[in-house]
């Protein structure tokens, strides 16, 4: 019955940036009323419709989605139509088990164009886990060659955030194909961030003030008296932040320990 089923639909901004939030979610919804209408013989009304564009990673930062769980919990709906399982959660593992044990335990249904997945049974519910998992693996690579594409573009001498930092104007140098923004000094307020500049006006009255002087240092004073990148390389592939083979080892570590906590 269609009346007992949610659509939700999410376009996350960090998607593909060539294409427009509206045509996709169009268009996603255009396949999931044609499915209603195979299905169920009518198309899903517009109160049952849940669309949210967002490019949060966890349900916290996903107010619809956040909604729609809830909506689950008075247990009056037998499913939830997605065009992929991915579309309910990309994040981490506590994410994604607080997906699962709510359509388990509220026995409601994902449905998808090509599954539909019921948690309640346990091949089920271990293929949908791992369509999430798959789904947080493609994202964790997309982040990885986003931000390696960012570290390029800057080291070529170009400015990638959205906002110029005080004492500098973004501009835009080269031309044609060759166009990339970049900084350049704004003398007056360089000025005072330098100290050399110690008077401003405040509140329409000329007034002393004492600035800094920033130095780039090091904490505590080290001595390298060879460089060995290959080891550096080693122990980043090692303990590097959350791309790290030790962060991967802990989120297994933790599916293994959550997986049989909570069958």
């Amino acid at each position: 019955n269609e009346k007992n089923v949610i659509m939700y639909l999410r376009k996350s901004r960090a998607d593909d940036s060539a294409q427009q939030v509206c045509e996709v979610l169009a268009k996603h919804e255009l396949q999931l009323q044609d499915y209603s209408v195979r299905e169920f013989g009518k198309k899903i009304s517009e109160e049952h419709i849940c669309r949210e564009v967002v490019s949060g990673e966890t349900i916290d930062d996903r107010p619809v989605m956040k909604k729609v769980l809830h909506m689950l919990e008075s247990q009056i709906y037998a499913g939830v139509l997605v065009i992929e399982p991915q579309r309910l959660s990309r994040g981490d593992l506590l994410d994604c088990g607080r997906v699962i044990n709510t359509f388990r335990y509220t026995n409601t249904a994902v449905i998808t164009p090509t599954k539909i997945y019921n948690l309640c049974d346990e091949y089920d519910r271990r293929f949908f886990e791992m369509e999430l998992m798959r789904g947080n693996d493609y994202l964790e690579y997309s982040k990885r060659i986003m931000n390696r594409g960012r570290m390029a573009s800057v080291k070529q001498g170009n400015y990638i955030a959205s906002v110029r930092p005080f004492g500098y104007n973004k501009i835009i140098a080269g031309s044609g194909k060759d166009k990339f923004h970049t900084l350049e000094i704004k003398q007056e307020e360089a000025d005072v961030v330098t100290g050399t500049g110690r008077r401003h006006h405040f509140h329409g009255k000329r007034r002393a003030v004492d600035m800094w002087n920033y130095e780039k240092r090091l904490e505590y004073p080290i001595n390298i008296k060879q460089t060995n990148p290959a080891l550096a390389a080693m122990i980043i592939s090692q303990y590097g932040g959350p791309d790290g083979e030790l962060g991967a080892s802990m989120r297994y570590i933790f599916f293994i320990y959550f997986h049989n906590l909570f069958p």
